[in-house]
């Protein structure tokens, strides 16, 4: 796990460097933000996507070689709420949208607020985080 994360915090400057936005596909709750801190002197805007909990537990049901139990997409989508109280993260209820629809949400959020600077706990040292997935 600390190899995934490491291996995307030193490629991502890269990519930003190439002209290329790139994004980080993990579960990630405010508290566990500085295991990212490898990332900091870059812009960087966080985008939740949380759809409604029965939509959450009926996509993790509908996975073909990985999931949840659904206790857990229950407990996670609960413990996401905490995201809501930030105002430097975009919270999106995807429920409804196709990944188009997403995208344009956070086009456009980007290009209103250019994507606020992520506020950065006090302290980096990094955190375990559960279940992460990167794909950048």
């Amino acid at each position: 796990m600390a190899r995934r994360v490491e291996s995307v915090r030193r490629g991502i400057p890269i990519y930003v460097a190439a002209g290329i936005r790139c994004a980080i596909d993990t579960y990630l709750l405010p508290g566990s933000v500085s295991i990212w801190a490898g990332i900091r002197d870059l812009r960087v805007g966080v985008v939740i996507l949380r759809p409604d909990v029965e939509v959450a537990v009926r996509r993790n049901a509908q996975r073909v070689g990985w999931g949840v139990p659904e206790w857990q997409v229950r407990t996670n989508h609960l413990a996401m709420s905490a995201w809501r109280e930030r105002p430097d993260v975009l919270v999106v209820d995807n429920s409804e949208m196709v990944m188009s629809e997403v995208l344009a949400v956070v086009n456009e959020w980007d290009e209103d607020v250019k994507a606020p600077q992520l506020k950065w706990p006090d302290t980096a040292s990094p955190q375990h985080v559960p279940n992460m997935r990167l794909s950048v």
